[in-house]
């Protein structure tokens, strides 16, 4: 089977059976043998499972790909950085894509400000493994805190049914700091999970609770997961599945879009090849399965930040989350920019709920560069039109390599002021006055 057939195979087979039993459920009809084939997932899970079996998420999503730690290379005075490169960028939708990067010092302070000026919700992409990421997270969460006093963290890493663990953290419960954590570790399950250090995100946690900042939780139940990932979203009924998944008819359009399914064949599908090759996934998983626990991941996620801003009006939120789930724009941000817009209706005065994603440290390898720079867009030629970015803006903990940037420009002390650039325009469409000079090098 050539590569083009098994990519048609996987969107075809995946997105549609995946989501049969969804569609089917949401407007009343029943498959065959419905019922059976739940209890017969049950079964499964009893006898594959033991009772004490733990899951893992990177089971499903498996790990994000980690940078190299790109080292600060100094004069010899070993102090004095040589050729420092700016840490912040914007990406700008010129044809191709290009890299605008901020001075440091105000021009990140500028693109902060303009981040939340513009966007109710931000993305985060992180590392989970990568502490130096946990810490650039806290970084710019404090300074947008700053900015912004009504700011609420949302978190990956915590699963729904533990928020009243977040709750009693934040409101000092228990007032020993160290017994906190303790208690914030045992409540939320952490070490069984989520296979990542509990240690990396304690500075995150430290602060939040010691500034007062609401933390969310913004996961699937495991058990949940489990279901579909053993039976597929048949094995969500009733008041379960509208936990995860309330807004049914706008979540089966959205794969119907053609940018979506440019991203499940450029990212998911890629995702489950390459854990299939792993065995990480066990003997002949099911791609149908796969990208059906893919998807409720990141719907789950879209969904307990957009529904807790509607509960919070005067706050905008930063969620923290894996990188491959906020990359390419169709994991988490379109989503949330579809709930925000059309099921919570929490439009701004443009008529829009607006989503800005952030990549911390990013890779070529996970921008699906064949080369050593970043790819900045999935899309070419036509497709262009409905392809998103890698991300919006683009934050590094260090001076990056510079063969790691693409197409970058002089920097700047603002980002620019781009209204409508989705799809990407055939030249630069922004309001700030372009004098036909920017210097690409």
């Amino acid at each position: 089977m050539s590569d083009e057939e098994s990519r048609r195979g996987f969107l075809r087979n995946a997105v549609g059976q995946a989501l049969l039993p969804l569609a089917a459920s949401s407007i009343g009809l029943s498959l065959p043998g419905g019922a059976s084939a739940q209890q017969a997932a049950a079964q499964v899970a009893e006898e594959v499972f033991p009772k004490d079996f733990v899951f893992l998420p990177v089971t499903v999503n498996g790990p994000t790909p980690t940078p190299t730690p790109t080292p600060n290379y100094l004069r010899a005075d070993g102090v004095t950085p040589l050729s420092p490169r700016p840490l912040a960028y914007q990406i700008l939708p010129t044809d191709p894509p290009t890299m605008q990067p901020m001075t440091s010092g105000r021009g990140e302070t500028n693109m902060l400000k303009k981040i939340l000026r513009e966007n109710e919700l931000v993305l985060l992409g992180e590392h989970h493994d990568q502490g130096i990421d946990q810490e650039l997270a806290l970084r710019l969460v404090r300074e947008l805190r700053g900015l912004h006093y009504n700011l609420a963290l949302g978190l990956e890493m915590v699963q729904l049914q533990f928020q009243p663990a977040l709750d009693r953290y934040i409101s000092r419960e228990v007032a020993d700091l160290a017994a906190a954590d303790e208690d914030l570790r045992r409540s939320t399950e952490w070490d069984d999970r989520w296979p990542f250090p509990f240690e990396n995100y304690l500075p995150l946690f430290h602060w939040a609770r010691q500034a007062r900042v609401p933390l969310v939780a913004a996961n699937t139940d495991s058990e949940a997961q489990l279901k579909v990932q053993l039976s597929g979203f048949e094995g969500l009924r009733g008041a379960e599945r509208q936990r995860y998944v309330p807004d049914v008819l706008g979540f089966l359009n959205y794969t119907n879009q053609p940018g979506f399914k440019m991203y499940a064949d450029r990212v998911i599908r890629r995702s489950f090849e390459y854990h299939n090759e792993t065995g990480v996934l066990g003997p002949s998983p099911d791609p149908n399965l796969f990208f059906a626990a893919r998807v409720l991941w990141d719907e789950t996620m879209a969904n307990a930040a957009t529904k807790w801003l509607e509960e919070h009006p005067r706050h905008k939120m930063v969620l923290l989350a894996g990188s491959d789930h906020v990359k390419y724009g169709y994991g988490i941000q379109a989503r949330a920019e579809r709930l925000g817009t059309d099921y919570y209706n929490l439009r701004r005065r443009d008529g829009k709920f607006r989503v800005a994603s952030v990549l911390l440290n990013p890779t070529a390898e996970e921008s699906y560069s064949y080369i050593r720079r970043l790819r900045l867009g999935l899309g070419q030629g036509a497709r262009k039109s409905y392809s998103r970015f890698l991300a919006d803006y683009i934050w590094f903990s260090t001076s990056p390599r510079v063969n790691l940037l693409t197409r970058m420009l002089n920097p700047r002390d603002a980002p620019y002021d781009i209204p409508e650039f989705n799809p990407i325009p055939s030249r630069p469409r922004l309001d700030e006055g372009w004098n036909n000079g920017p210097t690409i090098y």
